[in-house]
């Protein structure tokens, strides 16, 4: 009877050994099967993370690219905008005439013979005879041209100015520098410019016409503008 009781504890034991074994792996195949599915759950996420960005990075290349395009056409299409409305404005322009080009002022053809040139004469009021007629406001206009009133040398030349100076008479030589120079002949170092007086006019013969230039009023206004200062 003893040794029979023993055997059904024994089986008993047995039993409940294998049931609670069972029982464990059980559980532990569950637990496996948990981690498995949240495992790929996990990967199926990531994966859809990486295609959501690489999608917005293709749709923000592609929005940047089709922009460029579109800047790009505008551009062009201003270009040729702007091209069309000059060729337009060229068209409808004028032609302009050419401009005549700028000469040197040239001396008359006429009245260019030489005459006689007499001594300077002084009138009742003590001062040299001076006349405007002839050619002396011509020769006036030419010489007062002069650039800055001096260096003028090339342009006595090419005016032909000295040749029409020929055509002066004595007064209307000395009409020609008063003219230019105003009271006293611009003596200013004598003393004399600004004052008309018997003794300035005087003073332009003996200091000026007889020691620098031949006595010769002539010789004075061919002379003058041609130095590296204004004047004579």
């Amino acid at each position: 009877m003893a040794t029979t009781t023993k055997k059904a504890i024994l089986l008993a034991t047995s039993l409940a050994s294998i049931t609670a074994t069972g029982t464990s792996l059980a559980h532990a195949n569950d637990q496996g099967l948990t981690k498995s599915i949240i495992s790929k759950a996990e990967r199926i996420k990531r994966t859809e993370t990486h295609a959501r960005k690489a999608a917005e990075i293709n749709k923000r290349s592609e929005d940047e690219t089709n922009q460029k395009r579109a800047t790009d056409a505008e551009r062009k299409q201003k270009e040729e905008q702007a091209r069309l409305e000059q060729e337009k404005a060229a068209k409808e322009r004028p032609k302009e005439e050419p401009k005549a080009q700028e000469t040197t002022p040239q001396a008359p053809a006429q009245n260019t013979a030489p005459v006689t040139h007499e001594d300077p004469r002084f009138g009742p009021d003590g001062l040299l005879i001076m006349d405007d007629g002839g050619n002396a406001k011509q020769v006036y206009n030419l010489i007062h041209a002069i650039p800055g009133g001096m260096n003028g040398g090339g342009y006595h030349i090419q005016t032909g100015l000295d040749n029409l100076i020929d055509t002066l008479t004595t007064p209307q030589a000395f009409w020609v520098l008063y003219t230019l120079e105003g009271p006293g002949f611009g003596q200013l170092a004598d003393g004399y410019a600004g004052f008309d007086t018997h003794e300035s006019h005087q003073a332009l013969i003996t200091n000026q016409l007889d020691r620098r230039f031949n006595g010769s009023i002539h010789q004075l206004l061919k002379k003058w503008g041609t130095f590296a200062y204004n004047g004579y």
